[in-house]
């Protein structure tokens, strides 16, 4: 992985190494969680995994997505990584190591609409899952974060899937 823009941009910008020196979410101008410390309780700390690891799949499919069909898969691969990234930084800031676990592979294409349509359910799938994890009341920080990630699914990446694939809005 690693062609999406920004990366490499500087401290505190893109997916280097380290913490870098810019809020939480980097370059992010709309992101204003501040967050908690201590250990999240189990079921929590589930759901953050789970986010975690979808946010994880669907940079590996954008990845593999934007070798074969370029258009606006780098972007969606960049940005699926910037939100692996929040919600490492929010099990560090608890105290908890984010899992090891490697992307599951990435579902095949066979045209750019299709991978348009296949993100589109995943981006989809990604909405419902936050809205189940939301449900659950979690704690200030990961409320406000899940929040995030969840509008920018349905805000940004839905719409722009549904444009690709001819979907209808």
């Amino acid at each position: 992985m690693g062609r999406g823009p920004g990366k490499g941009m500087g401290p505190g910008m893109g997916r280097g190494p380290g913490m870098g020196t810019g809020p939480a979410m980097g370059d992010h101008p709309s992101f204003a969680c501040a967050f908690g410390q201590g250990a999240l309780p189990e079921a929590m700390l589930a759901g953050v995994r789970e986010a975690l690891l979808d946010e994880r799949r669907a940079e590996a499919t954008y990845d593999a997505f934007s070798l074969r069909f370029g258009q606006l898969f780098p972007r969606l691969e960049w940005a699926e990584g910037r939100h692996a990234d929040l919600l490492t930084k929010l099990l560090s800031a608890h105290g908890h190591e984010a899992p090891a676990g490697a992307a599951t592979p990435p579902t095949e294409a066979g045209s750019l609409v299709d991978a348009c349509a296949l993100a589109l359910q995943g981006e989809r799938a990604n909405v419902a899952m936050y809205d189940r994890l939301l449900a659950a009341t979690p704690a200030e920080d990961v409320r406000c974060v899940y929040e995030h990630l969840r509008m920018v699914s349905a805000d940004r990446h839905i719409p722009a899937l549904e444009r690709c694939s001819g979907a209808p809005r």
